[in-house]
């Protein structure tokens, strides 16, 4: 059976954008008992990056482990995700050899925390042979900057950790291979099942197996919610139901604890506890990702303005040239043959234009060739320049309109925020390698659509451009002349359209404008501000014009002002969204 169906089911994490969140030991303590129901699979691969390792079971989905500082924990993650963080990795970490040797091909057969801590132990057991076999521990300490992952033999030796630590970096422990593994010193509280024979309201910050946040929030409920809490917790994990648990996020800190409606800032990520894993481990890492394609993507978009900067420079200087000067000291070389001695480096010449106006002129000469060289050789970079110039100028318009995409690209790439959106500008500006066999025709018709997002409310369709290919592409390709299109006013940002698929009710057509309008926001530089002002107008009145920061010039508009999160908000209830 797949891993993920023998785990009791959650819903998604969301999405936070935060690296700072925490999580405390009553996390770790549900993540053992739930994903107790993987006890029995065998491990298909073993594979690791960075500050991640990723273990594969039968089916679809991988259980990462992650001692990142700023992402520990555990997830669940499919094949797409991990092949995300596989493209960006920076280093292979060392206990790799270690996992694929020694749990790699074993049998998960026991998952326990230790010391009610951020300590989650696995336990495998690897066959030798017919009669034979060995177990290994695999420990993941979730302990933010201290976090680390133990290989660990049958004994608790430890055979190789992601994080070795020196005797003489630490005194209390050491992890090298060959020591014996030491647990992380012991927090001395007081059990929560001593504490439920006789609850105090002074000792609740004293409860060992949660983490400090968690108790500070539960001492201002009071000792009586505080106990009825932590008896459906114990009773919930000791019966295996996911139903009292709900992962949530209550200011920067996770839990998975029964819901605690009363609190402030609280978001509730879904019912069961892979929500909350999802939400500190996979999430920071996939954004993490996210930001290192970005850069790479800005990165690349100034070199190509530096570079067409460079060449419109160039071809600037070229059209500035006056070709007919190399022509005229020709000609004076010519007239003046006689007067040249051969091997003159220069000579002032006196001639005629083509008005009969006397012209004297300093030529430069070639003192190797003979004047008469000398002047064929003028005629020739006379023609040669003449040439030059015709194509620079249509490469100069060429030049500068790559350049006008550049520059409006560029601010728009911090407002890509998914996988898909970033790929199609990667593929837009070339960054993505094309090693198909395919031929020109070929590509040219598999290649995908400018970057944009397109969303089906039912009664009407949304496009959003995400680039600045992306916004013309919606704009004078996809939209037709009755469509509204919707931009953030003044800034750089997404190009929205609006096509209803009949007449909408009077409901509907105003949902479709807060959501194109708070589409128009989000994508947009005015993303933070809560009062951004959205223009639109039918796309007849839109046209393509240089040098505005839109690209294009409107009129017969009017302006709403809307919340960039709205869209985000709603979409579940009314939108499916899709790329």
């Amino acid at each position: 059976m797949v891993l993920y169906n023998r785990l009791i089911g959650v819903e998604s994490a969301g999405e936070t954008g935060e690296f700072e969140m925490s999580f405390g030991p009553e996390l770790v303590l549900c993540w053992s008992k739930y994903l107790s129901g993987a006890v029995g699979a065998k491990v298909r691969k073993a594979e690791a990056a960075d500050n991640w390792a990723a273990l594969s079971f039968p089916g679809k989905e991988s259980l990462l482990l992650s001692w990142d500082a700023q992402a520990c924990g555990i997830a669940i993650i499919r094949p797409g995700e991990k092949k995300t963080l596989l493209a960006t990795a920076r280093q292979t970490p060392t206990i790799l050899g270690a996992l694929k040797k020694h749990v790699a091909g074993a049998v998960l057969t026991e998952i326990r925390q230790l010391r009610r801590d951020k300590l989650l132990e696995f336990s495998f057991r690897r066959d030798i042979s017919a009669e034979a076999s060995v177990t290994r521990y695999l420990i993941l300490e979730a302990m933010d900057r201290y976090s680390n992952l133990i290989l660990a033999d049958e004994t608790h030796t430890i055979i190789e950790a992601a994080k070795h630590i020196h005797p003489a970096e630490n005194r209390f422990r050491a992890i090298l291979p060959g020591f014996p593994y030491t647990p992380p010193p012991e927090f001395k509280g007081i059990e929560p099942e001593e504490w439920l024979s006789s609850p105090s309201i002074e000792t609740i910050t004293k409860i060992s197996g949660f983490g400090a946040s968690f108790l500070r929030l539960l001492s201002t409920l009071g000792v009586q919610k505080t106990s009825e809490v932590l008896s459906e917790f114990y009773g919930g994990v000791k019966s295996g139901h996911s139903a009292p648990f709900y992962s949530q996020i209550i200011g920067k800190y996770i839990t998975c604890a029964p819901l605690l409606e009363s609190t402030e800032n609280l978001k509730i990520l879904g019912q069961g506890v892979l929500g909350a894993g999802n939400e500190t481990t996979l999430a920071p890492l996939l954004d993490r990702h996210l930001l290192a394609r970005k850069k790479n993507i800005e990165e690349h978009i100034k070199r190509e303005i530096l570079r067409r900067d460079r060449q419109s420079g160039d071809i600037i200087q070229l059209l500035e040239l006056n070709p007919d000067l190399f022509r005229r000291d020709a000609e004076l070389i010519i007239s003046n043959v006689h007067l040249i001695e051969r091997g003159a480096s220069r000579r002032e010449l006196n001639g005629w234009d083509e008005n009969g106006t006397p012209i004297v002129s300093v030529v430069e000469l070639n003192p190797s060739l003979s004047p008469q060289k000398n002047a064929l050789r003028l005629f020739e970079k006379y023609k040669k320049t003449v040439a030059s110039q015709k194509r620079a100028a249509k490469l100069l318009e060429k030049v500068l309109r790559e350049l006008d995409g550049l520059r409006e690209q560029l601010p728009m790439v911090s407002l890509a925020d998914d996988d898909t959106a970033l790929a199609s500008i990667e593929y837009e500006l070339g960054i993505t390698a094309r090693k198909s066999k395919q031929t020109k025709k070929a590509k040219r018709e598999a290649a995908p659509f400018p970057p944009h997002k397109r969303f089906d409310l039912g009664y009407a369709l949304v496009f959003a451009g995400l680039s600045a290919g992306g916004n013309r592409y919606v704009t004078f390709n996809l939209a037709s002349s009755e469509d509204i299109w919707f931009h953030a006013q003044g800034v750089s940002g997404s190009h929205v359209i609006l096509r209803f698929n009949g007449e909408p009710t009077d409901e509907q057509r105003i949902y479709a404008h807060r959501f194109c309008a708070s589409l128009a926001v989000w994508f947009s530089k005015a993303r933070e501000n809560k009062t951004a002002r959205v223009d639109y107008a039918k796309r007849k009145y839109v046209s393509s014009i240089k040098g505005s920061i839109a690209g294009v010039t409107y009129k017969e508009f009017a302006s709403v002002t809307e919340d960039g999160n709205f869209w985000k908000e709603h979409l579940s209830e009314a939108a499916d969204a899709f790329q």
